[in-house]
């Protein structure tokens, strides 16, 4: 890989750890960013989810030594179902011709901007409708497993979608819900990075670049989330998502 490729692909893996520690959404950025840089998608998209894991480990340090804490024993049947449906969109991408995955990420990834719009004006009410246990438990079991399958497919927007049903259905305050999410994406992006380096599906160029500006990033958003939120963010991650979408289909 030449200097300005690295430089470029440092800088991508930066700012979509940076956004994803504190809102979600990185992949958006990332993976059809580096599409748009000429990198084939394939292997952006297995090589996208190994570095997943090293910059949210970075990001999810950060908030514990913060003591930020939750109660991981209601989000274990999410973190199962959630990579479950990993595994099998993992290897759903793996079969995908590569002329036909640039309109499928395109496509999905509209589809996770339409559904994270749609449910952040719903956050913060109460699903009082469903009763609690059993019922809400497996409702959200199944939400998580067709979130996981398309994290395994494609990614891109997931941990924010997950976030806002952390809040729904497990009643999370933002900034805890933020934290089980890193969890449960370590275990999601684990579970379809065994299927991709099982495959030799991985970039391992591709990969050191992404790792050093992944786990920056992540140490920065972790540090602003704490103190700045992320109403000032989302705007921009969509404009930006937009942009690089556009780049990557039509030209």
């Amino acid at each position: 890989m030449d200097p300005v490729s690295f430089i470029s692909v440092f800088v991508v893996a930066l700012v979509a750890a940076l956004i994803d520690v504190m809102v979600g959404g990185g992949g958006l950025i990332s993976i059809p960013a580096l599409g748009a840089l000429g990198f084939a998608l394939q292997p952006v998209i297995a090589t996208n989810r190994v570095y997943v894991v090293f910059f949210t480990l970075v990001g999810l340090a950060n908030y514990w030594r913060k003591k930020i804490r939750i109660d991981v024993r209601p989000i274990v049947v999410i973190l199962v179902a959630r990579s479950a449906g990993a595994y099998l969109g993992a290897n759903a991408v793996l079969s995908v011709p590569a002329g036909q995955l640039k309109l499928l990420v395109a496509g999905f990834m509209v589809a996770a901007i339409a559904a994270i719009l749609v449910l952040d004006r719903q956050k913060h009410r109460k699903t009082d409708f469903l009763p609690k246990g059993p019922v809400r438990l497996a409702l959200a079991a199944v939400l998580f497993a067709v979130l996981g399958y398309y994290e395994g497919f494609v990614g891109g927007g997931g941990g924010t979608i997950s976030r806002i049903l952390l809040m729904l259905f497990l009643g999370f305050p933002l900034l805890e819900a933020g934290v089980a999410e890193l969890v449960i994406t370590i275990a999601t992006s684990l579970t379809a990075s065994a299927v991709f380096l099982s495959h030799g599906a991985v970039d391992f160029v591709l990969l050191l670049p992404m790792v050093a500006g992944g786990m920056l990033g992540a140490w920065i958003g972790s540090h602003l989330a704490v103190k700045k939120g992320e109403t000032w963010l989302r705007p921009l991650l969509f404009a930006v998502v937009g942009l690089l979408l556009v780049k990557l289909v039509f030209f």
